[in-house]
C-alpha cells in the first residue's frame, strides 16, 4: 500500500514529543543572534568575563535558574543549577547584533543616555581616562558604566558595562567599540576605569 505524503509525514514526526523541561514562555533574546561564553572571549571587539553570582532565582524543570540582564538587554547573565546533580552552568549573552548604545551624539558632542539620563560628557571622557556610571536595578545589583575615547573624534568612543550581585560578587561584563590585545587587555581608559571600579583582572 502506497502512503501519502501526508501519511508519511505523520509517521515521521509522530515519534517526536516536547521535552518535559520545555517551556513556552517567550524569552527577551529569542531569535536575536548571541555568542555564548563560558569563562573569556574577545569577541567583535565585546570582551566578556563570567564569574561567580547571585540573583533573582525561578525554577524550570528540576532546575533553579539565576538571571539578570544588563541596561538595554545588551547582555544576559544565567547560572543553571541542577537540583539532583547539583551542577552549575553559568553563561554569559551579548546580543552583538542589537547592541544599544548608552551614549548619543548630537551636535558633535557626546551625551550619556542610560536610565533616561542627559549628561554631556563630551569634556568628561579621554583616551587615559573613562567617565563612570552607576546604578543599582531592582533586584540589587549594581551596574558600573564606562565610557572613553579611541580617539580624537567625538565618535571614537567605547563603554563597557559591569555587573555585581548584591552580596558583592562579580557577575560579569562585556566591553565594545573598543580593541582588546592578545590577553584580552583594552585601551588605557578601559583598563583605568576597571581598576578603580575595582573590577578583577
Amino acid at each position: 500500500m502506497k502512503m501519502s505524503n501526508q501519511e508519511k509525514y505523520q509517521a515521521a514526526f509522530s515519534v517526536l514529543h516536547a521535552s518535559a523541561q520545555y517551556s513556552t514562555q517567550k524569552q527577551r533574546a529569542e531569535n536575536r543572534p548571541v555568542f555564548m561564553v563560558r569563562r573569556f572571549a574577545a569577541v567583535c571587539a565585546c570582551m566578556i568575563l563570567m564569574l561567580a553570582g547571585g540573583y533573582g532565582v525561578y525554577a524550570l524543570g528540576g532546575q533553579a535558574v539565576r538571571e539578570v540582564w544588563g541596561w538595554g538587554n545588551n547582555m544576559h547573565y544565567t547560572e543553571t543549577t541542577d537540583s539532583e546533580t547539583g551542577e552549575t552552568e553559568k553563561q554569559v549573552k551579548v546580543m552583538t547584533e542589537s547592541l544599544t548604545d548608552p551614549v548619543e551624539i548630537r551636535n558633535d558632542r557626546l551625551y550619556f543616555i542610560v536610565n533616561g539620563e542627559d549628561i554631556d560628557i563630551t569634556g568628561l571622557i579621554s583616551e587615559t581616562e573613562a567617565y563612570e556610571y552607576e546604578y543599582t536595578d531592582e533586584n540589587g545589583n549594581t551596574h558600573y558604566w564606562l565610557v572613553g575615547k579611541n580617539g580624537p573624534e567625538t565618535n571614537y568612543y567605547g563603554y563597557g558595562e559591569y555587573i555585581r550581585d548584591a552580596d558583592g560578587k562579580w557577575l560579569g561584563g562585556y566591553s565594545a567599540r573598543t580593541n582588546l590585545d592578545e590577553n584580552g587587555k583594552g585601551t588605557e581608559w578601559l583598563e583605568a576605569g576597571k581598576k578603580k571600579i575595582g573590577f578583577p583582572k
